[in-house]
């Protein structure tokens, strides 16, 4: 069972943040940044992320994503519509990756409830 979590998305569209959230468990709590900076301050200011998902129209540099897995061991999903930069993103450190923004929801609550069984 999902109780209380909470997510990072890093994404430029602020639409899609707001149809994610719709889409994910009432259980889980999305905070949407719109840059690396962003994400990494909101991980230090918070006690627990259950999962960080980065998406497009942001800025992406492999050493910014090596900079957020070097201060969270947790999941990180490259959740952008191109294959491209989930190719890049996995390289630079993510764990998961998403083949089309609609399928991120259920990838990110695949893996939260994995992580809550163990």
């Amino acid at each position: 069972m999902l109780t209380n979590l909470f997510i990072i998305l890093l994404e430029g569209d602020s639409e899609w943040c707001r149809i994610l959230g719709n889409r994910l468990p009432p259980e889980v709590e999305l905070e949407c940044v719109q840059s690396f900076a962003q994400a990494i301050e909101v991980k230090q200011n918070h006690r627990r992320v259950d999962a960080i998902v980065i998406g497009d129209g942001v800025s992406l540099d492999a050493q910014m994503v090596k900079q957020l897995r070097a201060i969270y061991p947790g999941p990180i999903i490259a959740g952008s519509a191109h294959d491209g930069i989930n190719q890049t993103l996995i390289l630079a450190g993510c764990d998961h990756r998403v083949r089309t923004k609609v399928e991120t929801a259920q990838v990110v609550t695949s893996i939260l409830r994995m992580q809550t069984r163990s």
